[in-house]
């Protein structure tokens, strides 16, 4: 049913119109970085900064925007770097009579591009590289190798696709969350793999793929397999990138001061390692409101909404509807919904600084909360964060700072399937988080630190400090997500941290070199102590690992 929808949304987009954009910029790319540090340095993008992906029209005419404020040699290096990666608003180059391979890197930024009057089209491999010790997980390694490509069609159509295949060992502490959980967060289905190494290792494949389309110079529709980021900070506690990839539709429309976003997805509630044989996987649904105001260049707010349901085989219509309140549907339907609302907003109180925040509230009783504010229905997480671009006026020293809390039993929910202990619709996918990697029932405080020397060397040291409530052999007592929360641990004094204390504390330090655009050689040296009374929690590391990357931002494995 679902897919017969989205059609129908997609065969729609052919009678409208459209001047708009020509596709757009992933969370983890370069160009998303730096259109972050120049929107809080100099203000006036046009764009709205807390949801990604992002405009790469948008993002052009920000950075032509720029040359009037007088870059700096190295800001200037940056901004043509933003250009080159937009390959598709460069004039056609004229190839002639060029022998074959001088075909490649005509653009700095792609192996193979092509741009003609109506379309153009760009392809680049993708290598990760990584060998490291841990002291007790041995030798560490992973071989990516990838393939990307993008391209439009007029101003009308994009598209994109990429296909990953891996095979990669992991410290232990991450090799811990892959056997609790039975995923490898970030990736789906995989198998063990031989080194040839004492520890294990695994092979999975993982791809992405998207179509978009204008359907006016307001509104945008996309089509695809992907993820998605809700907000201003390091982590997100509406909507992060943590989970694998799932089938989503999106709808994006930006009026006067206001971004309206629609998205519709069918998510994966557990992975197949839970189940045998060749069996068709449950499905659940998400479906979700993200309405954003920018009032100015220094300020940015937004509310959200998302339910979260199981249906047997089928999408619930009624969601579909793009401006109801999710909350007043599922009254009219009785249903059993997970319906968690939230909100977010940044401000710019001066050029170079920025602060932000989140809210999410899955279920609040105001009358509980005044006689208990340890009522375990109390279920809410707050994200307070600063950002300080060229820091104590150090050029390219960019700090940030952030803060998470979350309260046990939030993005759980009832009802579990009858041969499985998790929950129909609590808010992951694939057996993993879509909101904050540790789940609930936490605190954390997260300190970033970038600088860059030259053009070409980048120094990245982070500090993480986290404190959580973890399960032992006692009843649920809320940090696990995927459990049905009525297996709780009881109604009245579920508070912070409650269960299993792990308190971990993570230093890293990584060192970078750019080879040639968009090709780096990097050093990380990780220090990581989790102390718990929890064996599988329980955890002491050291790493330090060379690697060799090109087109590749992975994400960090910082929990």
């Amino acid at each position: 049913m679902i897919i017969r929808v989205i059609l129908v949304h997609i065969g729609l987009v052919f009678y409208f119109s459209s001047v708009g954009q020509a596709g757009r910029v992933e969370q983890r790319e370069r160009a998303q970085q730096l259109i972050d540090r120049y929107e809080i340095k100099y203000g006036h993008y046009d764009g709205f900064m807390g949801l990604s992906p992002k405009s790469r029209s948008e993002i052009r005419d920000y950075f032509f925007l720029l040359d009037s404020v007088g870059l700096s040699e190295q800001e200037m290096y940056d901004r043509q770097i933003i250009l080159d990666d937009l390959a598709e608003f460069q004039d056609p180059i004229d190839s002639g009579s060029k022998s074959w391979w001088k075909h490649f890197y005509e653009n700095k930024s792609h192996f193979y591009s092509l741009k003609k009057k109506d379309f153009w089209f760009s392809a680049n491999p993708i290598l990760f590289l990584r060998a490291g010790l841990d002291n007790s997980n041995d030798f560490v390694l992973q071989n990516t190798r990838a393939a990307r490509i993008k391209g439009a069609l007029g101003s009308k159509m994009y598209f994109s696709a990429s296909i990953y295949e891996n095979q990669a060992s992991f410290q232990n502490y991450h090799e811990k969350t892959i056997n609790r959980f039975q995923t490898i967060p970030g990736e789906a289905f995989y198998k063990d793999f031989d080194f040839g190494t004492d520890n294990r290792a695994f092979d999975y494949l993982n791809g992405d793929g998207f179509v978009g389309m204008s359907l006016n110079k307001f509104t945008n529709v996309e089509f695809g397999h992907g993820r998605q980021f809700v907000g201003h900070g390091m982590r997100s506690l509406l909507l992060s990138d943590f989970a694998t990839n799932y089938l989503y539709l999106r709808a994006n429309t930006k009026f006067w001061k206001f971004n309206y976003q629609n998205l519709f997805t069918e998510l994966t509630p557990f992975t197949e390692k839970l189940v045998s044989g060749d069996v068709l996987l449950p499905k659940k649904y998400m479906a979700q409101h993200l309405l954003s105001f920018k009032p100015n260049h220094r300020w940015e707010l937004a509310v959200f909404e998302t339910v979260v349901f199981s249906r047997e085989n089928q999408f619930e219509l009624q969601y579909l509807n793009p401006i109801m309140l999710y909350r007043t549907v599922e009254h009219f339907l009785n249903s059993p919904d997970n319906v968690i609302l939230g909100a977010q907003a940044k401000w710019n109180p001066i050029n170079g600084y920025q602060l932000y925040g989140q809210v999410i509230v899955d279920e609040f009783n105001l009358g509980a909360l005044r006689e208990d504010f340890a009522w375990w229905g109390n279920k809410f997480g707050a994200q307070l964060g600063l950002k300080a671009i060229d820091f104590l006026g150090i050029q390219f020293l960019d700090l940030q700072g952030e803060f998470n809390a979350v309260r046990p039993y939030t993005y759980t929910h009832r009802r579990s399937f009858d041969n499985y202990e998790i929950s129909k619709a609590n808010y992951s996918h694939f057996s993993q988080p879509l909101a904050h990697p540790l789940g609930a029932n936490f605190y954390e405080l997260m300190w970033d630190l970038r600088y860059r020397f030259g053009n070409r060397w980048f120094v990245h040291p982070r500090v993480l400090l986290s404190a959580q409530g973890v399960d032992g052999d006692g009843p649920n007592i809320g940090a696990n997500i995927l459990l049905d929360n009525q297996s709780r641990a009881g109604n009245d004094n579920q508070r912070f941290l409650q269960g299993n204390r792990v308190n971990t504390k993570l230093y890293a330090f990584n060192l970078s070199y750019e080879v040639f655009r968009h090709s780096f050689v990097d050093l990380n040296i990780q220090y990581r102590n989790a102390v718990s009374t929890v064996e599988s929690y329980d955890d002491r590391s050291f790493y330090i690992g060379l690697g060799i990357r090109m087109n590749y931002y992975a994400a960090y494995q910082d929990y």
